[in-house]
């Protein structure tokens, strides 16, 4: 078993230097689209003749994947993470925090209702 794992960790590195290339070529030996033929120029070869359709095969099998499973924990997230409310939202801010517009805690709604002074407003001052 160690040499057919030294063997296939030989073409995979003979074909690619890049990790998403490589992990291209032993999903794709994995899955059974390239087999190998134990013959090392051979399977080189072949790989390297097919390596932009199996980098294409494979981003689209992760961009899949990926997409499955963000839908099988939406769920669990949903359940984890309720809304925000709004007392949590007050519990936020601090004096420091930059006010919201949107937000309706007492420390933004405080800013936004205080009187704004327009550049004119100093001029006349001077």
């Amino acid at each position: 078993m160690g040499s057919v794992k030294h063997y296939l960790n030989n073409v995979i590195c003979a074909c690619s230097e890049q990790k998403f290339g490589q992990d291209a070529i032993a999903w794709e030996i994995g899955v059974g689209h390239v087999p190998l033929t134990m013959d090392m120029a051979a399977d080189t070869a072949r790989v390297t003749s097919e390596y932009d359709s199996i980098l294409e095969a494979y981003r689209v099998e992760v961009i899949r994947n990926e997409a499955m499973l963000v839908e099988s924990y939406a769920p669990l997230m949903a359940a984890i993470q309720p809304p925000i409310q709004h007392s949590a939202l007050s519990t936020l801010h601090s004096s420091k925090d930059i006010p919201s517009p949107e937000c309706e805690c007492s420390h933004c709604q405080n800013y936004h209702d205080l009187p704004t002074h327009e550049p004119e407003d100093y001029e006349d001052a001077a």
